[in-house]
């Protein structure tokens, strides 16, 4: 049976220690130092999913991460994780519980993952035959080098439908287009070419989306415990919940906490939806 969302809250859980210090990670020295400084609690996600968090030799951690995943990610495109089979799962860490958002970058927020995505890298769109895979935010509040808080929320709970962000980069990149200078054919918003009158300036323009942080947007659902070390919790809708394999379902009963929740539709704010929160604090 695949990894899932299920395994990685009760690895966690089991692994009871918040300290992204111990973490084995396995980084490209060629990163830049901001993606460097994520790469602990990127490797503590993909343990959580592997239950690698014992394993210190890089190799045999890699050999765990290629069991359970068939992509694992890249430095400048969605998505970070992909499960053999399942889920896409996108990692963000963001300093202290008050960060109230989170950088998405070029890519704006998605309700899934499809193949014919043009921000997804072509080894993205071979690791495996698919068409579209759910998608999880896995969100992670970090202060003094702990992680304090992890929240899993899959898209469809989150974000809007696809075309209500097309509709906002559309009209940008046509009143580009109006300006009358040379464009190349890029993945960002444009690239004017030769702007000045010597013809040796270029611009790139590219968009910088970013999202409030699932612990604000569902802070009237996600309350954290005084006195604990750590809170993890996942939202999903209740059908998502139901489809999860039969294992997946008992493990969630024996370790976690279940409850039935509703929230806001992300294309219909006035309806509600009915969700499953699970969640463990320790």
């Amino acid at each position: 049976m695949p990894t899932s969302i299920v395994t990685a809250l009760v690895n966690i859980k089991k692994h009871r220690d918040n300290d992204l210090g111990k973490i084995v990670s396995i980084t490209n020295q060629e990163q830049p130092r901001v993606n460097k400084e994520g790469a602990p609690f990127d490797a503590f996600i993909k343990d959580a999913f592997c239950n690698s968090f014992s394993i210190k030799d890089p190799n045999e951690k890699m050999k765990a991460y290629l069991n359970n995943f068939s992509y694992l990610g890249s430095q400048n495109n969605p998505p970070d994780i992909i499960i053999k089979g399942g889920d896409a799962v996108e990692v963000k860490k963001v300093k202290g519980i008050a960060g109230s958002t989170i950088a998405l970058n070029s890519s704006s927020p998605k309700q899934n993952l499809r193949v014919d995505d043009e921000m997804i890298t072509a080894e993205c769109k071979n690791c495996e035959a698919w068409k579209e895979k759910d998608l999880v935010y896995c969100v992670g509040h970090v202060t003094g080098g702990k992680v304090s808080a992890i929240v899993f929320v899959y898209g469809d709970c989150y974000a809007a439908d696809i075309e209500t962000y097309k509709k906002v980069r559309r009209p940008i990149m046509e009143g580009l287009k109006n300006l009358k200078i040379q464009m190349s054919e890029t993945r960002e918003l444009a690239r004017l070419n030769k702007v000045d009158p010597l013809q040796i300036t270029d611009l790139r323009v590219r968009g910088m989306w970013q999202i409030k942080t699932p612990l604000k947007f569902f802070s009237d659902i996600l309350k954290l415990e005084v006195g604990k070390q750590l809170s993890v919790f996942a939202i999903m809708k209740k059908e998502k919940f139901d489809s999860l394999e039969k294992a997946d379902k008992e493990e969630a009963k024996k370790g976690l906490s279940i409850a039935s929740i509703k929230i806001k539709n992300p294309d219909n704010p006035q309806r509600l939806i009915d969700a499953v929160l699970l969640s463990f604090a320790f």
